[in-house]
């Protein structure tokens, strides 16, 4: 799969996925297209040895994904400067689709005038309860691939 990386924190190099050669490769700004629009993405992290997914509302500041949460293991994360994966994916109607991997550290504010910012980019998270901290994952790597099965026939509740 081809990676797109920026400097900083170094990824390791077994974090690359392998790419199938029957999947295309997006570029970096194809990779920054899908994430633009924001809205439902999962954020990978390790919590006491075990890999979590958990689902976030997001939107991209720059090359930035941000989301806001309260107190609890994403916080946790994102005090510690962890390394996190951040992953978005779309299906389109002609029984294709995309997914795009972003990889970088995250970073926590809960300076008010941050969190507003972020909520005036059109940020509402998907929980009740209080989300007054601003996570920020700032881009490392990014690769994203495109796929499809133009010849395979539809199943049974396919679009």
């Amino acid at each position: 799969m081809t990676a797109h990386s920026t400097p900083g924190r170094p990824i390791p190099h077994e974090v690359a996925l392998p790419f199938d050669e029957h999947l295309e490769a997006l570029s970096t700004d194809e990779c920054l297209d899908h994430l633009a629009p924001g809205g439902v993405g999962r954020v990978a992290l390790v919590v006491n040895g075990v890999p979590v997914v958990l689902p976030v509302a997001y939107v991209l500041d720059g090359d930035d994904v941000v989301f806001l949460t309260g107190s609890g293991s994403k916080l946790r994360a994102a005090t510690a400067g962890e390394l996190v994966a951040f992953e978005v994916d779309g299906l389109g109607p002609l029984r294709g689709g995309w997914s795009v991997l972003l990889i970088g550290e995250a970073s926590a504010t809960d300076d008010p005038a941050e969190v507003e910012r972020a909520r005036g980019l059109g940020l509402h998270p998907l929980a009740p309860g209080p989300r007054d901290h601003l996570v920020r994952i700032r881009r490392r790597h990014v690769s994203g691939r495109r796929f499809g099965w133009p010849d395979r026939p539809l199943l049974a509740g396919e679009p």
